[in-house]
């Protein structure tokens, strides 16, 4: 064992870890609570949350108004420990050809989420996680059209902080691989906890689940699934429409690295969202 797993095992009363889970952000370890039950350490690989660093003030309040998102155990600077969820994720059912019904029930998901009305004060606010975005710039070998995508981006980043409504308490990053559907039903993980426009809530949504690249490009699918989120979210449609372009702008710009953006895997899902957003015009309460 690693001496900070031996550390926040320590500290926590933890035992008998085994590995679940790694990514380049964090490891995660199936242990034991000191009450028997059988519990998730997530142990940050940097010594810090980072962009997850309001993320389990959101989970606790989330968890505290009743909301269906899995609860904060405990937690230090660099680990948080939660109950052990079972069932598959979201994206698992979306995958295995019930994609409709995996975006239903998200849909659902983030009203009952919202619903619960959690205190946005102390979260990160929106317009510092755009940052990347603004910052973007593209190299030569970037193409012309996603040079051009990515600008039209940057204008909306502006104008959209600029109209946004009063900052509402966000998960983040709500999308289909955020969520286990367990036997009581779906609940939210890995939040990033930011405070913001709601119609940004489910913007990730439009570019998941993971390893289904086609359907996610489906220009039918887009429309379906931003009516739905739309209606569950209560915002306008055009405002998530053009989140959900930002979104995929904010991903490329985070794979960059602060460096200018050449080609991207994505540049096709970003056009395509931006003509959707062209296609679907402001209302004077959007």
């Amino acid at each position: 064992m690693t001496a900070a797993l031996t550390a926040a095992l320590n500290r926590f009363g933890l035992t008998a870890p085994i590995p679940l889970a790694e990514t380049s952000a964090a490891r995660l370890w199936r242990v034991r609570g000191a009450d028997g039950t059988d519990q998730v350490l997530k142990l940050y690989a940097r010594g810090h949350k980072g962009n997850e660093e309001t993320g389990s003030l959101w989970l606790e309040r989330a968890s505290a108004a009743g909301a269906p998102v899995v609860a904060v155990l405990a937690q230090s600077a660099e680990a948080v420990v939660m109950p052990l969820l079972k069932g598959p994720l979201l994206g698992d059912l979306a995958r295995g050809g019930h994609d409709d019904a995996a975006c239903a029930t998200l849909a659902d998901l983030a009203r009952r989420i919202h619903g619960a009305g959690v205190d946005p004060g102390g979260l990160a606010p929106l317009d510092q996680w755009m940052e990347p975005v603004l910052a973007l710039g593209c190299g030569t070998d970037c193409p012309q059209p996603l040079r051009q995508g990515i600008i039209r981006a940057q204008v909306l980043v502006r104008q959209f902080l600029a109209t946004a409504p009063a900052p509402a308490a966000l998960h983040g990053d709500l999308h289909h691989d955020n969520v286990i559907v367990t036997a009581t039903g779906p609940v939210a993980i890995d939040a990033k906890g930011i405070a913001g426009d709601p119609a940004f809530e489910l913007a990730n949504a439009l570019r998941n689940p993971r390893g289904m690249a086609d359907r996610v490009l489906d220009s039918d699918r887009q429309r379906a699934c931003l009516d739905r989120y739309a209606t569950a979210m209560r915002v306008p449609k055009a405002r998530l429409t053009a989140w959900a372009a930002v979104k995929v702008a904010h991903s490329m710009a985070l794979r960059a690295q602060a460096a200018p953006l050449g080609a991207d895997r994505e540049a096709p899902l970003l056009l395509s969202l931006l003509e959707l957003a062209a296609q679907t015009p402001l209302t004077m309460d959007g």
